[in-house]
């Protein structure tokens, strides 16, 4: 059974992770490339991410492919707007993971669905 003060705890931590911005640069990687380069898959990995080494491995992955798509001009504007995540932002998101789990990644997948400024963008033009 968690005691109140290890919920309190945990509670506080993934307030932490879900405000910080190494986090929020994760997020907005897999949002750009699950959203807008319509590539799900991203979506259904991290759900079943459950090693702090393919959390990396994803993350590096989706990198190398934002790379490959900004030489597209379809991708290339929006793709250049996004600030990508530094091997520190890798490292911080790496230790929410190890404190956190299941919980962070259940946080992590909802920023990663969060509307971004691109998606408002849209939203503008198709109203």
């Amino acid at each position: 059974m968690v005691s109140q003060s290890q919920e309190e705890f945990s509670r506080d931590s993934l307030l932490e992770a879900v405000k910080d911005q190494s986090v929020k640069r994760v997020a907005n990687i897999f949002h750009y490339l699950i959203v807008h380069a319509d590539i799900k898959q991203y979506y259904y990995e991290l759900k079943f991410i459950r090693s702090g080494a393919k959390l990396l491995e994803l993350i590096g992955r989706a990198l190398r492919n934002l790379d490959v798509l900004s030489r597209d001009e379809n991708y290339k504007k929006d793709i250049s707007k996004l600030r990508l995540p530094s091997k520190k932002d890798e490292a911080t998101v790496l230790k929410y993971y190890n404190d956190l789990r299941m919980d962070f990644i259940k946080a992590l997948s909802g920023l990663v669905l969060a509307s971004c400024p691109l998606c408002w963008g849209e939203r503008e033009v198709e109203g």
